[in-house]
């Protein structure tokens, strides 16, 4: 599929000639491909940036918000597994705290993108069931809260991450755009 659809190249490797810019731009199909491939990609890296963004955002957010005492309920730490970025670690707490005589729970220790094991485990040491704790909630919306505000630390990925999906982008946009172009009708 990919060789008819790239028809333009294979044809000028199999006769020694080297394809060109404007004879892969004029193969409307090969441009097609290429271009959904890269929309494709742009809408798979979105994803990851979109999360890390928000955490960003809520991490600085939350050193803002307002605090109240809480209460631990119980603590562990949960992994998730993947081939590609092995073991990862966060620290879950459970504990209860109350906003205007509501009572909420909550379970989040930080906005962090991940953590090591050993960071985790420490973590969880740091509040034992039954502990006092500040919670920091979200004004607008209680239900939200955490116990380590501004503690974001995906600056590494996302930095990766982001020249790499406007790269991408740029160039899904620059064959789109050559695609219309060349297959506008001639007068």
């Amino acid at each position: 599929m990919i060789r008819r659809r790239l028809s333009y190249v294979m044809a000028g490797a199999a006769d020694g000639r080297r394809p060109t810019l404007r004879g892969i731009a004029r193969d409307r199909s090969a441009m097609v491909f290429i271009a959904v491939a890269l929309v494709g990609l742009c809408a798979v890296l979105v994803h990851p940036i979109a999360q890390r963004l928000e955490l960003r955002r809520l991490s600085y957010e939350s050193s803002t918000w307002p605090r109240v005492r809480g209460v631990v309920l119980d603590g562990r730490d949960r992994w998730s597994s993947s081939p590609r970025s092995g073991k990862s670690y966060w620290p879950t707490i459970d504990y209860r705290y109350s906003v205007g005589g509501t009572t909420f729970e909550g379970d989040r220790v930080s906005f962090r993108s991940s953590y090591s094991r050993s960071e985790a485990e420490a973590a969880v040491a740091r509040y034992p069931a039954g502990s006092a704790v500040t919670v920091w909630y979200r004004p607008g919306d209680p239900r939200r809260s955490v116990l380590e505000p501004d503690t974001w630390n995906g600056g590494r990925a996302l930095s990766a991450l982001l020249p790499i999906a406007i790269a991408v982008t740029a160039l899904a946009l620059f064959c789109v755009a050559l695609l219309l172009l060349v297959s506008r009708p001639r007068q």
